[in-house]
């Protein structure tokens, strides 16, 4: 049947539908603290990618989830956002070594995944930075502003906000994030909390 032809190629090979720069680096950045988010190589884009060159990739993305999203239902959102998180919890376990960082580490990997396009696409206050906790509220997220302007936080929410659970799983099964507010959701800020469960001795 076409459905699962469509379903079993989406799960297998994710890139192809959903490119991102994530997966373009043939190895993962140098962690470089938490003053200081990671840039992207330029050399892997001709140059530093910005907003209109993201918003152009987001636009693409969100045309081709919507067209599937009418044909098959929103289940296709739910496994395109468990193919993108498949993606994402295997570079990080890469990149983590074991989940040895501190709980920060797990924040500036995802800001920098955002970061890395235009330095004004995320705001953020941090309220803690401990090796047990990392406590950060964001107030401004483009993505955020960006697919509710288009009327579609659902989908927004599935492609980026959903994944940063399994992406703190990823990175380590000793810290866990909670977060009960998010500006996809219409909320002023998302409230971001790592917290190891056992801590160090």
């Amino acid at each position: 049947m076409p459905v699962v032809k469509f379903f079993v190629r989406l799960d297998l090979d994710p890139i192809l539908l959903f490119p991102d720069r994530h997966y373009l680096s043939p190895s993962p950045p140098e962690h470089p603290g938490k003053d200081r988010l990671p840039r992207w190589p330029s050399a892997l884009f001709g140059g530093t990618m910005n907003w209109d060159a993201e918003r152009h990739h987001l636009t693409e993305q969100l045309a081709i989830l919507k067209n599937l999203r009418e044909r098959f239902g929103e289940e296709a959102i739910k496994i395109a956002s468990r193919a993108r998180l498949g993606v994402h919890r295997a570079w990080i376990r890469h990149w983590s070594q074991n989940g040895a960082g501190r709980p920060s580490d797990i924040f500036n990997h995802s800001a920098f995944g955002v970061t890395s396009a235009d330095e004004s696409l995320l705001e953020y206050e941090v309220l803690e930075d401990s090796d047990e906790k990392f406590e950060v509220h964001i107030t401004k997220c483009r993505y955020a502003d960006f697919y509710l302007e288009q009327g579609e936080p659902e989908i927004g929410y599935a492609m980026h906000c959903a994944l940063d659970f399994g992406e703190a799983e990823a990175f380590s099964p000793d810290i866990v994030l909670k977060r009960t507010k998010t500006l996809m959701q219409g909320d002023r800020c998302c409230n971001h909390c790592y917290e190891r469960l056992q801590p160090r001795h």
